[in-house]
């Protein structure tokens, strides 16, 4: 009996002295690192976590030594304001060289990329003269948003949205009787244009703003290849573009701010106000666009849908009637005044003989599904000089999302 019970005492006294060992145990702790690996049981954790709010001042700001982490799913659940917890977290995942910031500020790096196809004419409104026909072919991609022409397109700051991107467009403008032998001073002279253009659109959805600005560079005359076009479109070859405006060399500078002033579940309501500043076309002037209809965040007044479909919440796309009166006051336009350069045009109008105060109206509907986008639009310009009369053209653009 005595024996016995020596034996269950020696037992007892075994496990005693095996658990005061394990209480014993310390893991070790790195204090040189940026982070302190520290395992705890559920119950001390609570503990501590009571005893430190307490302790805390809230009205001081408070500082962590918590600067990286590695991109885990589980190390990042096991990150708490205490510290880390999880015993599944080993020395060398924790204390291995950080691979991303912790914080990353939102930027304009994310950048969508576009093919855009624009082709004008007033054939849509049974006319061929003046404005008689235009096209272009653009690219919006990433490779655009750097270098140095892009430092002089202004954007929103580091939160905006920004599309950069490079046009080709060809203008064609002709009298009202392409045809005809002769040369009608009152009537408007020949002339054919043919721009490169490198633009940005900047945009910040959380103060309804955009702004587009473009740098355009590139001839008005024979070098612009419109003459050999319009020969190629018509049987009869118009005799007038021997007396076009002359070669010159066009560049400029173009800006517009928008500001949405009114935005609803189906409408919205922008002002914007456009200058332009160069040898192709000075002239400042402010305009409205009324757009109704299945809308999908803010909508620029340029391109059809030209919006990320990362941004866009709506998986059916978006879907607008859109209307915009505009105004502009023209102070030199190289199609109808010549270029700087070349002054031995045959046929052209002074500064004092074109319209001043010019009025605009476009009108149209603008597509847009996951990577298509489709733009129709009408325009009524009023008369350009004194012997004009009011002219009008249609617009389609198509976009497809790279």
């Amino acid at each position: 009996m005595v024996f016995r019970f020596l034996l269950l005492f020696l037992f007892v006294l075994l496990l005693g002295c095996q658990k005061h060992s394990n209480d014993q145990v310390i893991e070790p702790k790195r204090e040189n690192s940026l982070l302190k690996l520290e395992t705890k049981s559920a119950s001390v954790i609570g503990i501590n976590a009571k005893e430190q709010l307490a302790l805390i001042d809230f009205q001081k700001p408070q500082t962590t030594t918590l600067k990286t982490f590695k991109e885990d799913i589980g190390t990042l659940a096991s990150i708490s304001i205490f510290g880390l917890t999880s015993d599944d977290i080993t020395s060398e995942e924790v204390f291995m060289k950080p691979e991303k910031p912790l914080f990353v500020a939102q930027s304009s790096a994310i950048h969508p990329s576009y093919l855009i196809l624009t082709f004008d004419n007033d054939i849509f409104a049974e006319t061929d003269y003046y404005y008689t026909n235009g096209f272009s072919v653009g690219l919006v991609h990433p490779i655009f948003n750097s270098g140095i022409l892009r430092k002089i397109l202004p954007d929103l700051g580091s939160n905006s949205f920004n599309t950069t991107g490079l046009r080709i467009h060809q203008f064609m403008f002709t009298p009202q009787n392409p045809e005809a032998i002769e040369i009608d001073p009152n009537d408007r002279p020949f002339a054919g244009v043919l721009l490169a253009e490198y633009f940005n659109l900047s945009q910040l959805m959380s103060r309804g703003m955009n702004i587009h600005a473009s740098l355009r560079l590139g001839v008005i005359g024979k070098a612009s290849m419109a003459q050999a076009l319009q020969t190629a479109m018509h049987q009869l070859e118009p005799k007038g573009w021997n007396d076009q405006i002359g070669n010159d060399l066009l560049i400029n500078y173009d800006l517009s701010l928008e500001k949405l002033l009114f935005s609803g579940k189906f409408c919205q309501l922008s002002g914007m106000i456009e200058a332009g500043l160069g040898s192709y076309q000075t002239y400042g002037g402010a305009a409205f666009q009324l757009r109704i209809g299945l809308l999908n965040g803010m909508k620029n007044s340029y391109l059809p849908g030209l919006e990320s479909t990362a941004l866009s919440k709506n998986q059916a796309g978006s879907f607008w009637f859109f209307v915009q009166p505009a105004w502009h006051y023209v102070v030199h336009n190289a199609s109808l005044n010549g270029g700087f350069f070349n002054k031995t045009n045959t046929h052209f109008f002074g500064h004092d003989e074109i319209t001043n105060n010019l009025t605009r109206f476009s009108a149209g509907f603008s597509w847009h599904y996951r990577k298509l986008g489709l733009g129709i639009r009408w325009t009524h310009i009023g008369p350009e000089f004194e012997t004009a009369k009011n002219h009008n053209w249609g617009s389609m653009s198509l976009l497809y999302t790279l």
